[in-house]
C-alpha cells in the first residue's frame, strides 16, 4: 500500500504524528528583518499584520523608485550640462571642495567674459537675465523693507490692543500664535469649521452690535413717550369731580379739558398705536 505523502510534513519525511512533539514549543518564530528595516522607516507607526507591513514597503518603494528616476533625470541633465561646457564641470568641483561661489568663477572664468558685448551671440539672453536678476533683487529688497515696517508697527498695535482688551504676556501671546496657526493653515490651503465659526462670529458682530443699537434707542424713545404721558395725567387730573376740602362734598363742577397742543395729540396718537 502506498503511503499518503499529504500526511508528512513538508521536508521531514515523516509522519505527522510522530514529528509532532509532545509540548508545545515556547520558542517563538524570529520577525524578518524586513520588519525591523521598516520601523527605521517608520519609526511611530505600529505593525498589527503582515498585510500593514506590506502595505508600508510596497509605499517606500514606490517613493524609492520616484526618488531614482528624478535621480536619474538630474544626473543626465548635469552630464549633457557638462558636456556642452566643461568649465560647468570645473566649476562644481570646485565649490565641492569648500571654495566660494565667487572665488570658484574667478578660477574658472575670465570675469571679462561675463560681461555681454554687443554683437556677441547671446547678448540679448545675457542683458535680459541681468535685467531679471536686478529686478528679482530689487523686488525682494522693497519686500523685505515693508515686512520690517509692518512688523514694527504691528508690534506697537498688538501692545495696545493688549492694554485696552487688559490681556496678559501670556494671554497675548497665546492670542498671536492662534492667529499664526489660522495663517500657516490659510496659506498651506486648509480651512477647518472652527475657523469658519470665527469669522463668521466676527462677521455678524457689527450687525449685532447695530441691531443692539437700533433696540435701545427705540426703547429710550418709548420710556419717554410713557414718562410725558404720567406727567400729563397728573397734570391734568384723572376727569373724575374734585371733593370739596371744607364740606366734604363732591365738588360736581367739571374742570374745562385742557387744550390739546401738537405734541399732546402725538404722545396720545402714539399710546394708542402701542395698545393695538
Amino acid at each position: 500500500m502506498t503511503e499518503n505523502l499529504t500526511d508528512k510534513l513538508p521536508g521531514t519525511g515523516m509522519p505527522a504524528a510522530e514529528n509532532q512533539s509532545a509540548e508545545p514549543s515556547e520558542m517563538t518564530p524570529a520577525q524578518h528583518k524586513l520588519y525591523s528595516k521598516l520601523q527605521e522607516y517608520y519609526p511611530d507607526k505600529q505593525f498589527g499584520s503582515d498585510t500593514e507591513a506590506m502595505d508600508a514597503a510596497h509605499d517606500r518603494l514606490t517613493d524609492n523608485d520616484t526618488y531614482h528616476d528624478e535621480t536619474e533625470k538630474l544626473l543626465q541633465n548635469i552630464s549633457d550640462a557638462v558636456d556642452a561646457d566643461p568649465e560647468y564641470a570645473q566649476l562644481t568641483a570646485y565649490i565641492g571642495k569648500g571654495m566660494s561661489f565667487r572665488e570658484a568663477i574667478a578660477r574658472t572664468i575670465d570675469i571679462e567674459d561675463l560681461q555681454a558685448q554687443e554683437g556677441d551671440p547671446d547678448y540679448d539672453a545675457l542683458e535680459s537675465a541681468k535685467q531679471e536678476r536686478m529686478g528679482q533683487r530689487d523686488a525682494h529688497m522693497k519686500r523685505m523693507s515693508e515686512v520690517e515696517t509692518n512688523s514694527q508697527e504691528s508690534a506697537a498695535k498688538v501692545d495696545q490692543f493688549a492694554q485696552d482688551n487688559n490681556l496678559s504676556e501670556e494671554e497675548t501671546l497665546a492670542l498671536l500664535q492662534s492667529v499664526e496657526d489660522v495663517v500657516s493653515d490659510i496659506i498651506n490651503g486648509k480651512i477647518s469649521p472652527d475657523f469658519l465659526a470665527k469669522m463668521l462670529t466676527a462677521e455678524n458682530h457689527p450687525k449685532e452690535i447695530a441691531a443692539a443699537t437700533e433696540n435701545a434707542l427705540i426703547e429710550g424713545k418709548n420710556m419717554a413717550i410713557d414718562e410725558k404721558m404720567a406727567k400729563d395725567v397728573s397734570m391734568k387730573g384723572d376727569g373724575m369731580p374734585g371733593i370739596s376740602a371744607s364740606s366734604g362734598s363732591i365738588n360736581t363742577e367739571m374742570k374745562p379739558p385742557a387744550k390739546k397742543n401738537e405734541i399732546d395729540t402725538i404722545v396720545e396718537n402714539s399710546a394708542r398705536a402701542r395698545k393695538f
